[in-house]
C-alpha cells in the first residue's frame, strides 16, 4: 500500500514561532532553575529540550515565509553553537558541525567562579556547586546559562526586524 504525502498541522499549543519562541523562554528559565538545583538529571534534560526547541525555531519561521533564516543562523556564532549543541543531543553524537571555524570539543560540568558576572544564581546554589560550561577549539568557554540567554535574544532581536 502507498501513502500519499500529505502537509498537516501536526502539534499540539502553538500556532506560530512567537509562541515557540515563549516556549523556549520557559525552557531557559528551567534551564537557570535546573542549574540553582544542582540536579544533574534536571540540567541534563533542561539542556536538550532548550536547545533543541531553541535551533528549530527557524523551521517555523521558514514555514511563516521567513526567507533568509539560514543565512542569519550562519551569520551568528551562537545559532551556530545551538545548531551542533541541538544535533550533537539529538542524534546522540554530532557528525556534521554547523560550525566550521571554532568547533565543539565538549559539554561538561564546571566549577562555579566568583568572576562570572554574566550570569546570576539564586542565594541557594551551594558555594562548591557547578554549572555546566561548552568548550570551544579556540580555547573558548561558553557557560549555558548565557548561552541561553543569549540564543533567546538573537531570535527576538530576529523577529522583531
Amino acid at each position: 500500500m502507498f501513502f500519499e504525502e500529505v502537509s498537516l498541522k501536526f502539534n499540539y499549543g502553538y500556532e506560530n514561532s512567537a509562541e515557540l519562541l515563549n516556549k523556549v523562554e520557559r525552557d531557559e528559565s528551567k534551564l537557570y532553575d535546573a542549574v540553582v538545583s544542582q540536579c544533574p538529571d534536571r540540567i541534563a534534560d533542561s539542556i536538550f529540550n532548550f536547545s533543541i526547541t531553541a535551533y528549530h525555531i527557524k523551521d517555523w519561521l521558514k514555514e511563516e515565509g521567513f526567507t533568509d533564516v539560514e543565512s542569519f543562523i550562519n551569520s551568528e556564532p551562537m545559532l551556530r553553537l545551538c545548531a551542533d549543541l541541538c544535533n550533537g543531543s539529538k542524534h546522540r553524537i554530532l557528525t556534521k558541525n554547523r560550525e566550521k571555524s571554532d568547533l565543539v570539543l565538549s559539554i561538561k560540568n564546571s566549577d562555579l567562579t566568583t568572576d562570572m558576572t554574566s550570569i546570576t544564581c539564586d542565594s541557594t546554589i551551594p558555594l562548591c556547586g557547578h554549572t555546566v560550561r561548552i568548550l570551544l577549539s579556540s580555547g573558548k568557554e561558553v557557560e549555558i546559562l548565557h548561552f541561553a540567554k543569549s540564543i533567546l535574544e538573537i531570535w527576538r532581536r530576529y523577529i522583531n526586524t
